[in-house]
């Protein structure tokens, strides 16, 4: 599997955040007809048993990410998931990510709990 996550970034390291969870990414070039795109997310200090919600904007599950252990809770981690297919328009992605923490309401990330970046990742078909 090590070689099919063989990830390149894309030139777009910088997602707009509207402040309300809705973040929009914008690819570099299209996939080629070997790659897909996924998207990295790497978390900053979280609450203990916090899980990050990820969905495309109409609402289509991405994924979701537990960051487990009280290191990655304190350090952040970084997490890979694949977009699916047919979610990016025009080079543009744009994404809705909520944080759940136990007994609380679901929330829009606060600065610095988490990045989202889009990269190429190969795949054989």
């Amino acid at each position: 599997m090590a070689g099919l996550l063989c990830a390149a970034l894309c030139a777009s390291a910088a997602a707009e955040d509207a402040g309300d969870g809705t973040v929009d990414l914008v690819l570099s070039r299209p996939a080629a007809p070997d790659e897909e795109v996924w998207l990295q997310v790497k978390t900053g200090a979280l609450p203990r048993g916090a899980e990050i919600e990820v969905a495309t904007a109409d609402g289509t599950p991405v994924g979701s990410v537990s960051p487990f252990g009280a290191a990655t809770a304190r350090q952040g981690a970084s997490y890979t998931l694949p977009l699916p297919a047919g979610a990016g328009r025009d080079g543009r992605v744009t994404l809705r990510v909520k944080i759940q923490e136990p007994g609380a309401a679901a929330r829009p990330p606060q600065a610095g709990e988490v990045t989202i970046t889009p990269v190429f990742v190969a795949v054989a078909r």
